[in-house]
């Protein structure tokens, strides 16, 4: 199990480009990511048995009825409503004589669903499916960037590409060598030179990497 500041670390991570997917509606392009990529993310961040979820609320939304397509097929259609309980869990304490701890943090969100077949009973399935997925989907974004949070902004400024990527995994690498280097320095004039050396963005990173551990 890891610990709860490097899970945080992870949940606020860019999200990847290559995991967004973009449909029509209403006219615009909509990104989102799908269920398997949640599903996955939060296994690779939580391991397999750090997060569990479950649907407290399950209730078809509205009466089924009927569609016909324009070649005159008719399918039934049905709505549903699903909230979601997603628990995650991480180590906290540990430090100082501080006995270690099972943090469990849980997220409630509610997703929708249409399902829509020639049988009833197999729309009705695929609604409730949908539905679990998308409150799943909604409940695990309010854990950070990582799992699709960078999507409700516009600008989708935490959204990165493969280049974007490499280079942000550069600079956190550069700034920890940095840390490194500054310990090693004998004195306070060698680690004033080894400071002035490093690249700018490197200095800034390692700036933000202390205030995270200080906060």
């Amino acid at each position: 199990m890891k610990d709860w500041s490097e899970l945080e670390r992870l949940c606020a991570e860019p999200l990847d480009r290559a995991n967004v997917k973009e449909r029509r509606q209403a006219g615009s392009v909509l990104s989102y990511v799908d269920g398997y990529y949640v599903k996955r993310r939060l296994s690779e961040v939580f391991g397999v048995a750090g997060w569990s979820s479950s649907v407290t609320v399950l209730a078809q939304e509205g009466p089924a009825y009927e569609a016909k397509s324009r070649s005159g097929n008719v399918t039934q259609r049905v709505a549903y409503r699903c909230e979601v309980a997603l628990t995650v869990r991480g180590r906290t304490g540990g430090v100082g004589g501080d006995p270690v701890r099972v943090l469990e943090v849980t997220k409630t969100d509610v997703g929708t669903g249409l399902g829509s077949a020639a049988d009833l009973n197999e729309a009705r399935e695929k609604a409730m499916k949908e539905a679990a997925t998308d409150a799943l989907k909604r409940a695990a974004a309010l854990l950070g960037d990582s799992f699709g949070l960078a999507l409700y902004d516009k600008a989708q400024a935490n959204v990165e590409d493969a280049r974007q990527r490499q280079q942000r995994e550069a600079l956190e690498r550069a700034a920890v060598q940095l840390v490194d280097a500054l310990k090693s320095a004998p004195d306070k004039a060698a680690k004033a030179e080894v400071w002035e050396a490093a690249h700018p963005d490197v200095q800034r990173r390692v700036r933000e990497m202390k205030e995270q551990a200080g906060a």
